[in-house]
């Protein structure tokens, strides 16, 4: 089940917050976390029974180690145990096949690859309870129950794609009495929030990622002009995609009353690449942060050392994101050019700001390529296509794809559709990469948003607009493109 399907938005939904706020009305606090937990379960069966027995599992699993810890005379042994049950349990059920396949291409053997589906969100959790293990052998953990424990790994506004959530980021929110209370200010920021972050996924995301496929799945047909167009199509899916995701599960939270860390905070604003990492998934660059870049000695013992850490730290990364050598080399890229900016801090920083902008945006946009291809071999294939400057038409089937039903229904009425498919082939493709171009470099992010929303009749206008516009482009259930990683 994703946040942007009939199912989750006309009866899972409300049917978990009425039944959540029904329960703490009545003062059982207790039966509401257990309300939340059950709906949760459902929206991981939704995905299949397999997902939710891996995450229970693996719930009850740590929640015994967690136990055996504290009664332990060897505590950190205990520790290790746990993270590498944990890191076992990613790791064969994500990149055994990987590994498979290089074994099979290093020593030319034959060995079958493994039908394995991978879980939903298990590497979202599997992050989240090593933090939990690690936070609490280090005696910054309070005594939380079972049902506590469940509750915070299993909340389902998180399950699909983050943010990696440490325990003091919403366990202390669930035992406030004050949050057990519908809140209507919370309501409708919520609303407001959900709608930005629906129409960013289904009206833009969703339509590059149309634009994005279609190039990709026909490669050498394709010009330079649209290798150009396909890659930067791709860094605007992914930035609404991922922006969506997050607008949507922030206002999903604060519909419980409960406020989620930052996870996006505009990041293609960025003039330095350390600037984009500070922007771009923030609670998984924290996690790697304090649980693996200081723990291998942080910036704490010389400059090469410090550089080395990065790279480590960004080579993990790019694995984390999925089990490909070209998610490998994206994390490389990325680390070097930290490191680079690190190295020539002062020197960018001396640097015209359009221009430090522009080779941000541009370094980024390139190495998106090696994040969305298949494999190498596809990416080197888009970057030699662009190289080329074979440029020409962009043709009617990608203008067609940017031409909403809706839009060109609104068009026909105003008598304009025949005059702008003749005068104006491209109007369309035009107008989304401007708009998107308008929107992220000019547009509020969810944190400002949430910050100064105030409820008013035109803000209440513009959220059902936004909403049901969203909900009547709902022509096939869209993935979000981080549940894969």
């Amino acid at each position: 089940m994703t946040f942007n399907t009939y199912l989750f938005i006309f009866a899972f939904l409300p049917a978990c917050f009425l039944l959540y706020f029904a329960c703490n009305h009545l003062k059982k606090y207790t039966l509401a976390n257990i309300s939340l937990i059950i709906m949760s379960s459902l929206f991981y069966l939704y995905g299949s029974i397999y997902s939710m027995l891996v995450v229970w599992a693996s719930i009850v699993v740590n929640y015994a180690i967690l136990q055996w810890m504290k009664r332990s005379k060897a505590p950190k042994a205990i520790l290790i145990v746990g993270i590498v049950l944990n890191c076992m349990g990613l790791l064969s059920l994500k990149y055994c096949n990987f590994f498979i396949d290089n074994v099979n291409g290093i020593f030319h053997s034959d060995f079958n690859l493994l039908k394995l589906i991978l879980p939903l969100g298990i590497s979202y959790y599997t992050f989240q309870q090593i933090a939990y293990l690690v936070d609490n052998y280090r005696g910054e953990v309070p005594e939380y129950s079972f049902i506590e424990y469940s509750l915070f790994i299993l909340f389902f506004p998180k399950a699909i794609a983050g943010p990696i959530l440490f325990h003091s980021d919403i366990m202390p929110q669930f035992q406030e009495e004050n949050r057990r209370k519908i809140n209507a200010d919370n309501v409708a920021t919520g609303l407001y929030v959900i709608s930005i972050g629906m129409a960013k996924k289904v009206l833009l995301a969703d339509t590059f990622g149309k634009f994005v496929d279609f190039y990709y799945g026909d490669i050498a047909s394709m010009n330079s002009t649209l290798a150009i167009l396909a890659m930067i199509g791709y860094t605007f899916q992914i930035y609404f995609d991922f922006s969506g995701y997050c607008d949507m599960a922030t206002g999903i939270c604060l519909l419980f009353n409960i406020e989620i860390p930052t996870n996006f905070n505009s990041p293609y604003k960025s003039y330095s690449v350390i600037e984009f990492w500070d922007r771009w998934h923030i609670t998984l660059t924290r996690f790697f942060t304090k649980y693996v870049y200081i723990p291998l000695g942080g910036s704490r013992r010389g400059t090469v050392r410090t550089y080395v850490n990065t790279l480590i730290v960004f080579l993990v990364s790019g694995l984390w994101h999925g089990a490909e050598w070209s998610f490998v080399l994206w994390g490389l890229m990325h680390g070097i050019m930290l490191i680079l900016n690190k190295m020539f801090r002062q020197k960018i920083e001396t640097w015209n700001k359009v221009f430090s902008w522009f080779i941000t945006f541009g370094f980024v946009n390139v190495a998106w390529i090696f994040f969305r291809a298949n494999d190498l071999s596809q990416a080197m294939q888009v970057i030699k296509q662009i190289a080329q400057c074979n440029f020409g038409d962009i043709g009617s089937s990608i203008a067609q794809i940017f031409a909403l039903p809706e839009v060109m229904e609104v068009f026909n009425v105003l008598h304009l559709s025949e005059w702008m498919t003749i005068k104006l082939p491209y109007f369309m493709v035009c107008s989304f990469f401007i708009l998107a171009l308008v929107v992220i470099l000019n547009g509020k992010n969810v944190i400002e948003q949430v910050a100064e929303f105030k409820p008013t009749v035109r803000k209440s206008i513009f959220t059902a607009i936004l909403m049901v516009w969203s909900i009547l482009s709902f022509t096939g259930v869209g993935t979000f493109l981080y549940s894969g990683f």
